[in-house]
């Protein structure tokens, strides 16, 4: 037994010499994974530098600017051209497009009419024809009448509307009349010649063209608007203001109005729609327009309702560099956070906006591309 027990000891010994070179390999190689281990800071849990940005604390202020609000000129009285007829549309003594000025009393289109025209001269020539069979018997019977006929008969031309009727000195030769046809003929003339007022539009008042939406050569139905026509006369200022700025152009009398910046005169406020559009979050405002001076306007020129030093604006003043559109980034806490602003005013260099809260800081120059992983820290 003890034999054995020394045999025993003598093989492990043997064995430990033939590996020991191996066991110092496998340890030194654990020992250096420990060391890397250790020295990796991503798998020790430590983070890595900081990004160095810019940063400017922000200080709020109050601003006086004007109050401003887009409007509109236009004419009170506006009207559509359209015909009572179909047919073929034709230019009347102008050729008219937007912006085309004419005077009352201009023919500014017709409906080609003729074959209205036609009937028409047919009618008058039947009347014609019933009265030179009727003058044996008007100078018979009432030859002291006899030359209204003629000059009546003389008038009755294709060319010129229908004379007045004579008037008729005794029942007996209106009875007369009436049985040969003529008074028939000529009140059927008379309805013929009203209804052809429908072919032609004549202008019915000093204006201009503002709309067209068809053109000569056009075939028309009955009721198509081919063309609106605005009134020349004083213009008023149609402005959509916002709900904010109700209360300040409401109290606000006169205001000043500009085109393009030049200031062309009063808007005194005349009357609301009441109404406030859900979608824009406007109402409708109507301003009487007092100009300092005559100038070309027209309607649906674009204008601007100003009220000098009305509005008040608390905000802050910021370079432009920090701002991408209308939007700046605020740090803190070590990250960078992007916030919408309204820019109230700008300049070459800088701009004020409003949005923000005081004490805010801001980075300097806007950052294009924010890692929201890595942690930044303000210079």
């Amino acid at each position: 037994m003890h034999h054995l027990k020394c045999i025993h000891l003598n093989n492990c010994i043997f064995f430990m010499k033939l590996y020991s070179p191996l066991f110092g390999i496998i340890a030194c190689a654990l020992a250096g994974a420990v060391v890397c281990s250790c020295n990796n800071p991503s798998e020790s849990g430590q983070s890595t530098q900081p990004i160095v940005i810019d940063t400017e604390q922000i200080t709020k202020e109050t601003i006086v600017s004007d109050a401003i609000a887009d409007a509109t000129l236009e004419s009170p009285t506006v009207v559509k051209v359209a015909f009572a007829v179909s047919g073929k549309l034709e230019k009347g003594e102008l050729t008219l497009e937007e912006g085309s000025h004419f005077k009352k009393g201009q023919l500014l289109y017709q409906i080609n009419n003729k074959e209205a025209f036609a009937a028409l001269s047919r009618v008058k020539t039947e009347l014609a024809t019933h009265l030179v069979q009727l003058m044996p018997e008007i100078e018979t019977q009432f030859p002291s009448e006899k030359n209204k006929w003629v000059r009546f008969m003389e008038e009755l031309k294709p060319q010129f509307l229908t004379p007045t009727l004579p008037a008729f000195k005794t029942s007996k030769e209106r009875y007369l009349f009436t049985e040969k046809g003529c008074l028939t003929d000529y009140y059927r003339l008379q309805e013929m010649e009203t209804n052809m007022a429908n072919y032609f539009y004549i202008a019915p008042f000093n204006g201009m063209v503002i709309a067209i939406s068809e053109q000569p050569e056009n075939q028309l139905k009955a009721g198509k608007v081919i063309a609106t026509i605005a009134k020349e006369e004083a213009l008023r200022v149609k402005g959509d203001i916002g709900t904010i700025q109700l209360n300040t152009f409401s109290e606000q009398s006169p205001l000043v109005c500009t085109v393009q910046g030049d200031t062309i005169g009063n808007a005194i406020y005349k009357s609301r729609n009441g109404l406030i559009n859900g979608k824009t979050e406007k109402m409708h405002y109507w301003f009487d327009l007092k100009l300092f001076r005559k100038r070309p306007l027209f309607h649906g020129m674009k204008v601007q309702l100003v009220i000098p030093k009305a509005k008040r604006t608390a905000g802050a003043k910021v370079p432009l560099s920090a701002l991408k559109g209308e939007s700046i980034q605020v740090f803190r806490n070590g990250k960078i956070q992007e916030k919408s602003v309204q820019i109230e005013q700008s300049d070459s260099n800088s701009a004020f906006v409003s949005g923000l809260n005081s004490g805010d800081l801001i980075v300097v120059t806007f950052q294009q591309s924010v890692d929201p992983k890595a942690r930044y820290q303000s210079r």
